[in-house]
């Protein structure tokens, strides 16, 4: 893998600590609307508890799997009240035997019930990403990788589950990294009234100077699903190309042909990836491949919340 720690440095970045703040506001806002969607902030059942009873309650892991999400569950909680205090008996990333207790959670009963299906469903959604990535991880280390394709409100929350399951975490979004695709080929052919391999030079030259206008270090990647594509893309002296839906012979092929001009280049592959087939793409000459299945394809982890009854009347 002569290319690994490249692709480390560029397909697996973390936020810096100024990024890390403004992430978790951003999530903080995504628990919010999802605690107000789900009717949390006017939760008519849980009015038929008493306002002031204080209860305790235990969230289990019913299944193994990795626990993440730990951010989200205290944060849902507190929104609909910033006194419950969560008490984790496990850390973010550990691998946690089926019916364990992972948190104890105290505080207003009303608020503990109006915010549970959104905890409870953000730590099992995450866990469950964060479990896959484990898995193929330690199969393919260094070479396996998400992708944007999340849920919609979780993006920066599924990118953690990422990198905590071991997994590349790829752009976290769209100012993280120029992705040439398709679409962004198509329009600029149109502009220059030239070839696709026109374009595609062309799209690279204008990433490089936008990256150089702003003393950026985001890589340059190019989407590409034939011989052409790939050699117009290696001359330009992209950091990177994506060879999208082919098989693993075809990528091999166009591997090849990539090495000839530029050996340091990065090779992506993508498209119907998953664990019994990622092998192939890498022994094709892959440095890494991508896939949804990851965030999209996880299941769930399955998780409960039980209370133990009131505690107090406040």
């Amino acid at each position: 893998m002569p290319n690994n720690g490249r692709v480390q440095k560029l397909f697996n970045r973390q936020p810096s600590a100024k990024e890390k703040r403004a992430v978790e506001d951003s999530i903080r806002e995504s628990i919010k609307l999802a605690l107000t969607q789900d009717g949390a902030f006017g939760n008519i059942t849980a009015k038929t508890i008493s306002p002031r009873l204080r209860e305790i309650s235990f969230i289990t892991f019913k299944q193994k799997g990795v626990a993440c999400g730990l951010f989200e569950v205290q944060e849902a909680f507190q929104a609909t009240d910033p006194s419950i205090k969560v008490q984790f008996f496990v850390k973010e990333g550990q691998l946690v035997p089926a019916g364990t207790k992972i948190a104890k959670v105290t505080g207003n009963a009303r608020a503990i019930l109006s915010a549970e299906r959104t905890a409870l469903d953000y730590l099992s959604i995450l866990s469950g990403v964060a479990t896959s990535a484990r898995i193929l991880s330690k199969k393919f280390p260094g070479q396996i990788s998400g992708l944007r394709k999340v849920h919609p409100g979780m993006l920066w929350s599924e990118k953690r589950a990422l990198r905590i399951g071991g997994a590349l975490t790829h752009r976290y979004n769209l100012s993280d990294g120029y992705l040439l695709k398709e679409n962004n080929i198509r329009q600029i052919q149109k502009e220059i009234r030239g070839s696709w391999e026109d374009a595609i030079k062309e799209g690279v030259k204008r990433a490089k100077q936008d990256r150089k206008k702003k003393g950026a270090s985001h890589f340059i990647e190019v989407e590409v699903c034939n011989l052409s594509g790939a050699l117009a893309a290696a001359q330009a002296k992209a950091d990177a190309i994506l060879l999208d839906n082919l098989s693993p012979p075809k990528v091999g092929s166009l591997v090849r042909a990539i090495r000839k001009i530029n050996r340091q280049i990065i090779i992506e592959a993508s498209g119907g990836i998953n664990e019994k087939n990622a092998a192939s793409f890498l022994r094709a000459g892959a440095d890494f491949v991508s896939t949804s299945k990851l965030t999209l394809g996880s299941a769930p982890i399955d998780v409960s919340m039980l209370s133990t009854g009131a505690l107090s009347q406040a």
